[in-house]
């Protein structure tokens, strides 16, 4: 795995706004298929953002959301 990046901390300020924007966004938009079969939802969801998010957009979302999911899990072990 490479070294995280370093960023400065007014670039990490924007990009940390940027992408609880994102998230909280992206939340958002599952929680109006929340009402769905898990697949059906995943799948409607995917469909969804894949034609409204850019490659880099839908590559950092799945990271921020994959990091938000680890740390909750984490923190309810601990």
């Amino acid at each position: 795995m490479p070294e995280p990046t370093d960023l400065p901390a007014a670039r990490r300020a924007d990009r940390d706004r940027e992408l609880n924007n994102l998230v909280d966004w992206l939340l958002a938009q599952a929680a109006d298929r929340d009402g769905l079969d898990v697949l059906e939802a995943s799948v409607d969801l995917a469909e969804w953002m894949a034609g409204r998010l850019g490659s880099r957009e839908l590559a950092e979302a799945v990271a921020a959301l994959a990091i938000r999911l680890h740390r909750s899990a984490s923190e309810v072990v601990l």
